[in-house]
Order: C-alpha cells, then structure tokens, then sequence
C-alpha cells in the first residue's frame, strides 16, 4: 500500500496547486433617483478567477451583470401610488459573485482528482486486507467522506483585498447636534420698524400672504443590507459556484420614508439576465402594485 501512496498524495497535490483570486469588478456606490418609479440599479460584484484578472476583462464582466439586472427591471412597471406612498420609488440592490472559465475548469480537474483519490485508496485498503500481511493504514469506510473534506482548501487567497468604501449603508453615521437659543424678553421693537427709505403703503391696502420658499423634498435613506445579501465573500469555499442577492426597497419621495423591503438569494449567474429576472419574480410576483410583464 506504501507504493501507492505517494502517488495518490501527487495527484492531489495538483488538483489544488493553485488558489482562488478574487476581484472586485463593481463597486454599490451611492443611490441615485431618476424619473418614473425605477432608481437605477447598484451592483456590487466581485469576480473569482483561478489567475490574475486583466482589467479589460473585470470591466466586461462587471459590464455584464450591470446589463443582467437593467434588463430583468425592464419587465417591472411599479405604481406610482404603492402602499400608499405619494411618489413611489423602487431601489434594487444586488451583491453578486461571477467566475471565469478557467476557476470552473481547475474545479472541475479538483473533484475528479478527489474522487480518483478516494476510490484508490479504497482499492488499496481491500488489497492490502485481501493479501492479509504487513502493516496496513486501517482507514475506516465512513471516515473516507472526511478524508476528501480534508483535502479541499478552505481559505482562498485574495490578492486585491478591497478597499472599505463609505457608502449610505455605513455603520457610522456622522455625528451631529444643535444648539438653539431662546429669550423671555420681548422683542425689540426695531425689529418690527419699517426699513429706512420704505414706503409706506396705503391705508386700504391689504398685504398678501408671502410666496411659500421652494421646497425640496427629504432624502430618502436605504436602509442597511439585509441577509441573505449580508454573506461574506472571503468565507466561501473552492467549490462554491456562483452567488448573488438582491435587495428591494420601496420608499416614498414625498416623505422619503422606506414602506417595504425584501430580499431574496440564489446560487445563479449575476451576469445571466433570466437568473436575475428568476430572483425579481420571487420578489415581486405576490404584490399587486408591481406588474411583471410576461416574454414572449
């Protein structure tokens, strides 16, 4: 069994020679609003490769999966007056992870390779027990599961660590406070006098209401990532495939008030439009103020 070994050991060596890079193609960046009831969408996307990633080609891919989503909210009409709101406006937000050809490739090698490896030291284990002599490794049948597990590499290397970004969905809001003054006193009564060279209007003469300053509606706020869109990039594993989330807001212009949220996961391609589309069904086919055209 001993000649076997090194062998075995070989193999599995190159099935995990190389690591997994991680590149982050598309940042979330800052909400912005637009005309109707559809913001335009923010993507945070991160590409995993089994090499360097060119810039060229983290641009298309991040491209891509911009163009996935646009095209899946392209199927979405959303009322004006959902839940209630005055002006409503729908936000998406998506987190995805895309890879390349060449990981999927160097996966594929990697469970052929572990299954190779289980499956000879299973026929050496039977050998060596058949021949009944020597110093034998006594693997237990149910103990070969782990074996494989043991093999796998839990902790890819990313070789471009991403920047924190300040985004609207910060943990740290800026700290602020106000100071206000006030006065029993009376107030002087210069402040109530005409202003010198003012004429002085006449007595029948009745002064209108003041035009209303402009007004600008408030800002709405998004509020903070929920799971399952929270998951942590760096935790996933060499043989997980693709992922992304998507995060649904629903607010109100008029008051800037948030009235509904809801995400939703899958294991599918960021950058494949009828897996996005799949997700924004599941998120809004149950809710009458959004109207999801059907393809032809």
């Amino acid at each position: 069994m001993s000649r076997g070994l090194p062998g075995i050991a070989l193999l599995t060596l190159c099935a995990f020679g190389c690591t997994t890079v991680r590149v982050p193609a598309s940042r979330m960046g800052e909400a912005q609003d637009a005309s109707g009831t559809l913001a335009p969408p923010m993507v945070e996307l991160v590409l995993e490769s089994a090499k360097p990633v060119p810039p060229v080609q983290s641009a298309e891919v991040a491209s891509q999966a911009r163009g996935a989503i646009a095209q899946a909210m392209q199927d979405v009409q959303v009322s004006r007056t959902a839940m209630g709101a005055w002006d409503a406006v729908l936000y998406v937000r998506e987190r995805g992870v895309a890879q390349t050809s060449s990981l999927k490739t160097h996966q594929t090698v990697a469970k052929i390779a572990i299954v190779v490896a289980v499956a000879a030291v299973v026929v050496l284990l039977v050998a060596s027990k058949g021949r009944g002599g020597g110093h034998s490794l006594h693997v237990p049948a149910h103990h070969v599961g782990h074996v494989a597990a043991a093999l796998v590499p839990h902790h890819p290397v990313p070789i471009r660590p991403r920047a924190p970004v300040a985004t609207r969905g910060s943990r740290h809001p800026p700290f602020s406070f106000d100071v206000s003054f006030w006065s029993d006193e009376p107030e002087p009564a210069w402040l109530h006098a005409p202003l010198i060279g003012e004429d002085e209007p006449d007595g029948d003469w009745e002064q209108g209401p003041l035009p209303p300053a402009e007004w600008m509606p408030p800002k709405v706020r998004l509020p903070y990532l929920q799971p399952p869109a929270t998951f942590d990039v760096e935790e996933r594993g060499y043989f997980t495939g693709p992922q992304m989330a998507l995060q649904f807001d629903l607010a109100d212009r008029a008051t800037g008030e948030v009235l509904w949220t809801r995400t939703v996961a899958s294991d599918g391609n960021p950058c494949d439009a009828g897996d996005v589309r799949a997700l924004v069904v599941a998120a809004l086919q149950n809710h009458p103020w959004a109207l999801l055209t059907q393809r032809r």
